[in-house]
């Protein structure tokens, strides 16, 4: 028996669905929260849906992600711009199973040793991104 999960990943930029090439030279592919729609059809293990711009996690931007996680009938991960326990809070607030940390494993430790307190080692976690 073959055991295998899948999970597909969304990159987003300014709010819109975007496919790059070697982290940059991103182009428009439609809306995430669409794409999320669809997916539920297929029903994936998962969602991760990564903001590569790294928008601020501002009230407006918020109430986006809250729109993408009431179309998922499956676990969503969010990730991209997350400095802080709160923002944390406030993905895990909308409607995200766990989060995915990158540039703060490096920037401030102490704050994801504070997040994974919070919210369990279970919820979180870290993407590192190489480019050759």
């Amino acid at each position: 028996m073959i055991d295998f999960r899948v999970i597909p990943q969304l990159l987003i930029c300014d709010f819109d669905l975007v496919k790059g090439r070697q982290f940059n030279n991103y182009r428009y592919l439609g809306d995430p929260a669409n794409t999320v729609r669809i997916f539920n059809e297929k029903a994936p293990d998962e969602i991760i849906i990564c903001d590569v711009c790294q928008t601020s996690l501002t009230d407006p931007f918020l109430n986006q992600l809250t729109s993408i996680a009431s179309q998922s009938f499956v676990p969503l991960t969010y990730g991209g711009g997350i400095k802080s326990l709160n923002d944390a809070k406030n993905i895990f607030r909308i409607g995200f199973e766990k989060i995915l940390l990158c540039s703060l494993l490096f920037n401030d430790l102490d704050e994801v040793k504070r997040i994974i307190s919070a919210f369990g080692s279970q919820s979180v976690s870290i993407s590192l991104d190489y480019k050759y």
